[in-house]
This record gives structure tokens, C-alpha cells and sequence, in this order.
């Protein structure tokens, strides 16, 4: 795990489903010294991206309330999106790369990796 203090601080959407990994994720930034926001799903991650727009996104490619393409697509241009996936390496995982995803991870992921992506993803847009 990296030093808070090498870190680049920031607010941050983790949108995931599943309730483990989204706290995994979420308790992985807020130790590495983020603000984190987090969504079930699309409908909830959309009433956060109005009320308090976050510096980046960390979201599952696949929800209940349907495919982060969309999202992606919208916010890529705003601040950078970092898909998570158990099927990265297919042509979903393809499309939201081209549809401008900051990285599009495999899950299981490397805590190590998601950290260094994140912020590599935040000092790219400073």
C-alpha cells in the first residue's frame, strides 16, 4: 500500500453491485487518504454525479440498472473512469476502453493496481 502522503487527494464515485467488493474498494481509498462516495447503481450514482461531482469514477462495467458504457461515455470527458470487470478482456471491456475509460481493470484486481491506477488516472487530469 502506497503512503498517504505520495498520494494525490481526491473525491471519488465507486458504483458497484456487489456490497463486498464495494466496500473493498471504498475502504482501500478512504486509507489512502480519499473522500469516497459510493452507488449501487446507475439511478443512484446519477443523483451523486448532480449533487456533488466527483474528481474521478471507479465503476463496475456490468449493474442491475444496466452497462457503465453509457456513463463512460458522458463523464470520460469531465474526469477519468476506471471500469472494473470480471469479463475486461472481451469486447465489452474493449468498447468502454473506446469509448474513453481511463483503464478497464479484470476483477479479481490487485489492491497495488487499482491504487496506482487511480492515481495515475488523478494526476492525469491536473
Amino acid at each position: 500500500m502506497k503512503n498517504v502522503a505520495d498520494s494525490v487527494v481526491a473525491r471519488i464515485l465507486v458504483i458497484e453491485d456487489e456490497k463486498g467488493v464495494r466496500d473493498v474498494v471504498s475502504t482501500l481509498l478512504r486509507l489512502n487518504g480519499h473522500e469516497v462516495q459510493t452507488a449501487h447503481d446507475l439511478p443512484d450514482a446519477c443523483r451523486i454525479l448532480q449533487s456533488s461531482p466527483p474528481d474521478a469514477i471507479v465503476s463496475d462495467l456490468r449493474l442491475p440498472s444496466g452497462d457503465a458504457s453509457e456513463l463512460v461515455r458522458r463523464q470520460s470527458a469531465q474526469r477519468p473512469v476506471i471500469v472494473l470487470s470480471a469479463i475486461a478482456g472481451t469486447a465489452s471491456g474493449a468498447s468502454v476502453a473506446r469509448l474513453g475509460a481511463f483503464a478497464v481493470l479484470p476483477k479479481p484486481f490487485s489492491e497495488d493496481h487499482l491504487l496506482e491506477t487511480v492515481e495515475a488516472a488523478l494526476r492525469s487530469r491536473r
